[in-house]
């Protein structure tokens, strides 16, 4: 896990020297254990180093092949860069270090830019060909890692964060409308390639990018829509598929933790990582980070208990109580680069914050929802899957599911059921209708901008399909977002977050199992709960509800930060932006404060939107993760 930036100059001009120095600087905390630095006049590469496999000096970067030809900057992990070292000395290469960094240059060698294929894990880098003048690209499958770039006539600035180029390119700090918009309406964020700043953009997932003095090609090599797989579906299979995943998540010569919030997921992740240590000898104990809160209805920690009493875990955790929201949200927005959609982020960064100084790796579950089926909001599609196309086979699997299901979810799915199944215009006016509830406190032009988006909102998804339904969280609803919050929290705290669930082999997998595997008997992730039931403890693996990161936020913004959200909300340089209806802002605050309504989501977003313009559009503002 890494800090990269770059340059390519289409016509030959140099920059400045302190350019690249500048945009590492920026991005300091993604790589505080080193840095480097090369330029050849039209092209530039910079790196900051956070060490996890082989610490020595060996895994500089930028890195050179043996020959000096090809020259690479990468963040993330290639978790089987063991089996790929095997194969490539096996056809001829020769290795300098224990790097997968090195394995990566080598891969690239043999195999071009089919090497992408053969890679598990996460990354985005840059490599430089110095013979062809040529620079290549790419980000992982499911876009863990970041990579952003802005474009122009002259050249083309990338790294792995934003502000890495907005700090060297004033001009580029411009608000996208249409971007700012989508969050306000929708709670949409990393659903495409543009970003908060209208110059900026982000290589997609599955993408890579080449580019030379003719210009900018940019390809997809992956898609989880042409995922497939031929093997049965079991509970040993997917078991077995799980197991190797967080095998290879364990690869590290730094010290592994995991995240735990006392959910299916992120509970499976630590006792598995736990059997798995058992396997390879290590009888120490893991380390878990949680957050916990007085709150009941947040308050996972009797889960969380559990958990860390079956595997006789080392428990962290932290209470976050809202008071430092002042403190903190300004910093979680300046090291998210963007406004952001809800307060989950809040307590993820006290969990990281939490474990910085005793571990440099955490695992997470994140991913488990969206190709398992976690989410309540898939049953009504899954139900109405089942009558959409009726058998008798399936009327009785509707008749036996709607009863438990109706107990999992607290009320009635038979009103989502018929959503799913009326026809498409009622789909959007209902979308229609639930996005004048967010645009009502936006200024006319931006309201009726904003409709306009909602209009033309991507509805390629099958409204009867559960399958397509995951693929679009996987690649566009949910996922992404939480990708980009995690990564961003970790590494201000220069932590890396890995992944298990989404190894694309496993995902592949899942992706093609049968909607009665994903939700049966009234369960949601049927097939994972049958796969980790002899690992998790009975409680844990019983439960039918779903927190994800939940928050006492709706509390905080009527008591604790009561004041402060109305100074920042009604504060004259926010009234000024021209984006929201200030008389609007205000009735929905006296109704969130008031307790008549809850607004916490909304409030969140409109704080991170203007505590933005504030760090990056006025001025360039930066913070430390810690005060």
């Amino acid at each position: 896990m890494c800090g990269i930036a770059g340059r390519f100059s289409f016509d030959g001009s140099p920059m400045a020297p302190d350019l690249m120095h500048r945009m590492i600087d920026t991005i300091r905390h993604r790589g505080p254990d080193g840095d480097g630095f090369r330029s050849d006049g039209r092209q530039a590469l910079g790196h900051a180093r956070l060490a996890i496999i082989d610490l020595s000096d060996d895994g500089l970067q930028p890195m050179p092949d043996e020959s000096g030809t090809l020259w690479l900057v990468f963040n993330g992990e290639i978790y089987n860069y063991r089996e790929l070292t095997r194969e490539l000395t096996a056809r001829g290469h020769v290795f300098r270090s224990r790097t997968d960094s090195e394995v990566l240059l080598h891969a690239y060698q043999e195999w071009g830019d089919d090497c992408l294929d053969r890679l598990r894990g996460m990354w985005a880098f840059a490599l430089w060909d110095t013979r062809a003048e040529t620079m290549f690209c790419a980000r992982d499958r499911f876009g863990i890692k970041p990579f952003y770039y802005a474009l122009n006539g002259c050249e083309i600035l990338f790294a792995s964060e934003i502000k890495a180029i907005a700090g060297v390119r004033p001009d580029l700090r411009v608000p996208n409308q249409r971007w700012l918009l989508n969050l306000v309406v929708r709670g949409r964020h990393d659903d495409s390639t543009e970003t908060a700043f209208a110059g900026v953009r982000q290589l997609g997932a599955g993408e890579w990018m080449r580019i030379d003095r003719s210009g900018v090609r940019i390809a997809r090599y992956w898609d989880a829509r042409s995922s497939t797989s031929t093997e049965s579906h079991s509970a040993a299979n997917l078991r077995q598929r799980l197991d190797e995943s967080v095998r290879l998540h364990l690869r590290s010569d730094v010290p592994v933790g995991t995240c735990l919030s006392g959910g299916i997921d992120s509970s499976a992740i630590a006792c598995l990582l736990t059997r798995e240590r058992g396997t390879l000898g290590s009888a120490k104990a893991i380390s878990t980070f949680s957050a916990v809160y007085r709150d009941r209805i947040a308050d996972e920690s009797a889960f969380i208990d559990s958990v860390n009493s079956h595997i006789g875990a080392r428990s962290f955790r932290v209470e976050p109580r809202g008071e430092d929201l002042p403190d903190i949200l300004p910093r979680i927005t300046w090291f998210q680069d963007e406004p952001s959609s809800g307060p989950g982020l809040y307590p993820q960064w006290h969990v990281m914050r939490l474990a910085h100084g005793h571990v440099k790796v955490l695992l997470d579950g994140q991913g488990a929802d969206e190709i398992l089926a976690g989410y309540h909001d898939y049953v009504p599609r899954f139900l109405a899957g089942l009558v959409a196309h009726p058998t008798p086979w399936r009327v009785w699997q509707f008749a036996r599911e709607v009863g438990p299901l109706w107990r999992t979810l607290g009320h009635s799915p038979i009103p989502g059921v018929a959503r799913h199944l009326l026809p498409e215009e009622f789909g959007r006016c209902r979308q229609r209708q639930l996005g004048t509830e967010s645009w009502s406190v936006l200024m006319p032009d931006a309201r009726a901008a904003a409709m306009i988006s909602v209009e033309r909102a991507d509805s390629a998804a099958s409204r009867t399909h559960l399958g397509s339904t995951l693929i679009d969280a996987l690649t566009r609803e949910t996922l992404p977002a939480l990708l980009h919050y995690e990564d961003r929290n970790s590494m201000a705290f220069s932590i890396e977050a890995r992944v298990p669930f989404l190894d694309h082999r496993l995902v592949e997998y899942c992706l093609t199992m049968p909607d009665d595997a994903r939700i049966r008997h009234g369960l949601t992730k049927w097939a994972l709960r049958q796969a980790v039931a002899d690992v998790l403890p009975p409680d844990v693996l019983a439960r039918r509800d779903k927190k994800g990161y939940p928050t006492p936020s709706a509390h905080w913004f009527r008591t604790t930060v009561r004041d402060w959200t109305r100074d920042v909300l009604c504060d004259p340089k926010t009234r000024a932006r021209g984006l929201f209806d200030n008389a609007a802002i205000e009735a929905k605050l006296a109704q969130h404060q008031s307790g008549k309504s809850d607004h916490s989501w909304q409030i969140w977003r409109w704080l991170t939107i203007e505590l933005w313009h504030r760090h990056f559009i006025d001025s360039f503002l930066p913070l430390s993760a810690s005060g």
